[in-house]
């Protein structure tokens, strides 16, 4: 069995630490975060070192989330209305944010192929934000010549927005080939009078 040593010295707040975790035990990062911790914990060496790798675990996330947050309302004109579609190689367009859980499907089935219909009425603003969980996807939605070129790289939002003008039922779809389901990857608009 190979066994691999990661050694680290130093201080924080004048208080020395020395962390080693033999990385042969480790199978994943979660094991090797736990690895550290447990030094950290096992030594009982520096508990504000403890404090702040966990508020950085808890904190970059939430800090992260409220920042798209902030760029996203100044994105959005006044009296639009919103739909977020995130894309799935899996799932085909689904409406709404993914959570985590849907992302995880260890020992379990993928989740059907969805086909979402979004209804606005005649005249609408609407703003889609379109996001992918997996791969990269494309959007193509002719009828109001909305097409993304450089596609929907996962962990980013883009933006596409358009006055609904024409009353019908306008298809869109992904443009990127995406997985086993990408010919699926189709959803509706339904603009009513």
């Amino acid at each position: 069995m190979l066994s691999f040593l990661l050694g680290m010295e130093g201080s924080i707040l004048g208080c020395p630490l020395t962390i080693q975790v033999d990385l042969s035990q480790c199978g994943s990062g979660y094991f090797i975060l736990k690895s550290i911790i447990m030094t950290i914990i096992g030594k009982k060496k520096d508990p504000i070192l403890l404090g702040l790798l966990i508020t950085l675990i808890i904190g970059l996330p939430l800090g992260i989330r409220a920042y798209d947050k902030r760029f996203q309302l100044k994105n959005m004109p006044v009296g639009a209305k919103e739909f977020t579609l995130t894309g799935s190689a899996h799932s085909g367009w689904v409406i709404g944010e993914v959570q985590a859980h849907d992302i995880v499907s260890i020992g379990r089935k993928n989740s059907p192929v969805s086909h979402p219909v979004i209804e606005v009425s005649r005249g609408d603003r609407v703003v889609l934000k379109l996001r992918s969980r997996d791969v990269k996807h494309g959007f193509s939605l002719k009828a109001y010549n909305i097409y993304i070129p450089d596609g929907i790289q996962p962990g980013k939002t883009v933006f596409a927005s358009f006055t609904a003008d024409k009353s019908g039922t306008f298809p869109f779809f992904c443009t990127v080939y995406c997985g086993d389901v990408h010919q699926h990857m189709k959803g509706t608009l339904r603009v009513i009078e």
